[in-house]
């Protein structure tokens, strides 16, 4: 309460200057009491779309919770328009200068080799392949896999890896012709929860066989766009009608 009443504007529904990294934190931590959050929110969505015209706008610190809380919150579309910016400031404008590595600043003025923007890493991992730990079940004994499918940007296919220390967990998908293909590996002595991007159950299949014929899978429900499934270990080719 103290840090709310300290810190909100409450003429903009923001926090300190409304930078990203303000807005995401609060939001993250849930500092907006409840019937301010979807205010606060939407001024976080305008501060990347409208006031930064879909760039990243932090640092070191502030860019982890920026990427964090994206993830947290599920809202791949608003990662996916700042991963793909070109011009200054992006990654993509590093790219475009030749970059190799991660520069320290944007401009490509200070080290070529640093840490202050990697966090988009994560994205790639958790956002994209969609690998997600348990908190509740640490080490990947138990994990999340919800494959970052965007039907309305041009990005069609992803094959993403993560060596656990159970073994690989891995996640590829593809999609074309309303049609979604997911490749998943789930290693021995742990268990998944695979969120398949459908609307249509019925439409499942791993192989040429429904889900429900298929030994290692159960439907557990259906949230949102999703199909959720738990997986036993083993490796699985599913297929199904795109949300």
């Amino acid at each position: 309460t103290a840090v709310h009443r300290e810190f909100f504007n409450p003429q903009e529904n923001g926090y300190v200057n409304n930078f990203q990294a303000y807005l995401a934190i609060a939001t993250l931590v849930g500092l907006p009491p409840k019937e301010l959050r979807p205010a606060v929110w939407k001024k976080f969505e305008d501060e990347i779309l409208i006031h930064r015209k879909g760039h990243f706008w932090g640092g070191i610190t502030g860019g982890y919770f920026i990427v964090k809380n994206l993830l947290e919150f599920d809202r791949p579309d608003l990662l996916f328009v700042m991963a793909t910016k070109e011009d200054y400031p992006s990654w993509g404008y590093m790219l475009q200068r030749g970059a190799t590595t991660v520069w320290e600043a944007w401009d490509g003025h200070n080290s070529l080799l640093h840490s202050s923007y990697l966090h988009i890493g994560s994205w790639f991992i958790e956002g994209l392949a969609g690998i997600k730990p348990d908190p509740n079940n640490p080490g990947y004994k138990h994990f999340f896999i919800k494959p970052g499918v965007l039907k309305n940007q041009p990005l069609d296919w992803v094959q993403g890896k993560l060596e656990s220390p159970y073994g690989t967990i891995q996640s590829n998908w593809k999609f074309a012709n309303g049609t979604v293909k997911l490749n998943v590996s789930i290693p021995p002595n742990t268990t998944a929860t695979l969120y398949v991007p459908t609307n249509d159950p019925k439409s499942i299949r791993e192989g040429n066989n429904p889900i429900t014929q298929v030994n290692g899978i159960k439907h557990l429900r259906d949230t949102k766009g999703y199909c959720v499934l738990e997986i036993q270990p083993g490796h699985y080719n599913l297929e199904a009608a795109l949300k």
